[in-house]
């Protein structure tokens, strides 16, 4: 009977998860891809296509990257995880690289990246599963 209770606990929890948004929520999962859109993403585009995004886009994303760290990291977001690092990383290097802030399709990758870092931690919300994690040591892999 216990079991029972606590399975519904769990299913309200999620439910309430995914109405409100679990760690972070819908409002500010909003605030979040605009910031990426609108103050890192279509700012260094123009400048790229004002031939001085090679010279200021690389601060943009060191502030971006430390933007969005520290917000994710407030929120209980940890990039410890290997695909949220691998995402979070991938975002860093293709906007470092000098002139992919001109291309239309590498132009967002703030954006892209936060969207993928915000559906992977709604999945985990909702649904208590996690990613699995890399072992540390070579005898932790099972055979």
């Amino acid at each position: 009977m216990e079991a029972n209770n606590q399975t519904e606990v769990n299913k309200k929890t999620r439910f309430k998860d995914l109405i409100h948004g679990g760690r972070i929520s819908n409002i500010e999962s909003f605030f979040m891809v605009a910031m990426a859109l609108f103050i890192f993403d279509l700012p260094m585009m123009f400048l790229e296509w004002a031939l001085i995004g090679f010279l200021l886009n690389w601060m943009i994303s060191l502030l971006a990257a430390m933007t969005f760290w520290l917000w994710f990291t407030l929120k209980g977001v940890s990039f410890v995880k290997p695909s949220r690092l691998f995402t979070y990383l991938a975002a860093l290097g293709i906007d470092l690289i000098p002139g992919t802030s001109a291309s239309i399709i590498l132009a967002f990758t703030w954006t892209v990246g936060t969207l993928i870092i915000l559906i992977m931690t709604r999945v985990e919300d909702v649904t208590g599963m996690t990613l699995p994690k890399v072992p540390k040591n070579i005898s932790d892999v099972k055979k």
